[in-house]
């Protein structure tokens, strides 16, 4: 949690493997997670990390199954069931009634969960989530984090999220403030 341009997103960034940090280092596996190749850095992203972004990168044109399978289509081998995984991820979103929608009919509630749904398909280590509910209503907003914590303790997946939103914060096991790109308290 933070202000804005607290440093939050960019904190999501870098443990993604988005934006090299100025400073420090983000050991993955007791490795440092920027002396990789670039190669090895876009399969840390693609196998290991679920992004849910707040502007959503969906590909217009595209159907929500189709935007919800992109990360096989980066994959080192396409999964046989990629369009049933898709259709699973969408359906725990609750938008399996939409999986033919072109991403540019969507409501922008709609696109969220799309992308969320896009973070989970590829059963990541990680998910990191820049405002996952900032465009839900509160219930829909109270499913999706109850799905998050569902997959922290059932798979024991990560979850790091970035929000205003005391509700979410209060679902999570930790939280960290951030302020002028620096930890300042944590709980």
């Amino acid at each position: 949690m933070g202000k804005s341009g607290s440093g939050k997103t960019t904190l999501l960034n870098i443990l993604g493997g988005l934006d090299r940090p100025t400073s420090g280092s983000v050991l993955v596996d007791g490795d440092s997670l920027y002396a990789r190749r670039d190669r090895e850095l876009s399969r840390y992203r693609n196998e290991r990390v679920g992004f849910v972004f707040q502007s959503f990168h969906l590909t217009s044109g595209d159907t929500a199954l189709e935007n919800v399978q992109v990360p096989f289509l980066f994959a080192r081998r396409r999964p046989r069931d990629a369009a049933e995984r898709a259709r699973r991820a969408l359906e725990a979103v609750e938008l399996a009634d939409q999986v033919d929608q072109p991403s540019e009919t969507l409501s922008a509630g709609q696109k969220q969960r799309v992308a969320i749904a896009r973070a989970l398909v590829n059963e990541p280590e990680i998910v990191l989530a820049d405002e996952p509910t900032g465009n839900l209503d509160e219930e829909t907003g109270a499913g999706i984090v109850a799905l998050l914590v569902d997959l922290v303790r059932t798979r024991g997946m990560g979850v790091v999220i970035v929000t205003h939103d005391p509700a979410i914060a209060a679902a999570a096991d930790r939280r960290i403030t951030i302020a002028g790109g620096r930890i300042v308290g944590e709980a």
